[in-house]
């Protein structure tokens, strides 16, 4: 039983992400998919100096048609009142494929269709785009450009 109302609308908003996660599960394409924690502490993306806490929640590895291991990342986000847009959902993709790339290389080469970003609240599910690499030059760029403000050398 909650104690604060914090407490209960807390409460409330877990269940319904559960619920909402629930009717995503059908639209994931995770069969024949090993899935596994990615761990309480996960490491951090460096990109040009600048830690960045990425945070997956989930390994995705599974076999190609060929029989080589491939591997790829879920990332759920959760706010109700701020959906991901389609360049959100990409730009995040494309962290998560450059951490799988960084992190993850002994499980298998990074495949683009295993890194899934879930919007739980909206019902969306975002892919990381296979033409990553403008996407990963911005991110570069505005690292360098926030290492060179914030001095974080």
């Amino acid at each position: 039983m909650p104690q604060t109302e914090f407490e209960a609308q807390r409460l409330q908003l877990c269940s319904e992400a559960l619920e909402r996660f629930a009717d995503l599960v059908p639209w994931l394409d995770l069969e024949e998919t090993l899935i596994s924690a990615v761990g309480a502490e996960p490491p951090v993306l460096e990109v040009a100096g600048v830690t960045i806490s990425v945070r997956p929640e989930v390994v995705l590895q599974r076999m190609d048609r060929h029989g080589n291991a491939r591997v790829g990342l879920m990332k759920l986000y959760f706010s109700k009142h701020q959906p991901l847009d389609e360049r959100s959902g990409q730009y995040i993709g494309t962290l998560l494929q450059r951490f799988t790339e960084q992190h993850l290389c002994p499980l298998g080469p990074c495949d683009h269709r295993l890194i899934q970003v879930v919007d739980v609240f909206a019902g969306t599910v975002f892919t990381a785009p296979r033409a990553h690499i403008r996407r990963l030059s911005d991110v570069v760029l505005a690292c360098e450009e926030i290492a060179e403000r914030w001095s974080v050398h």
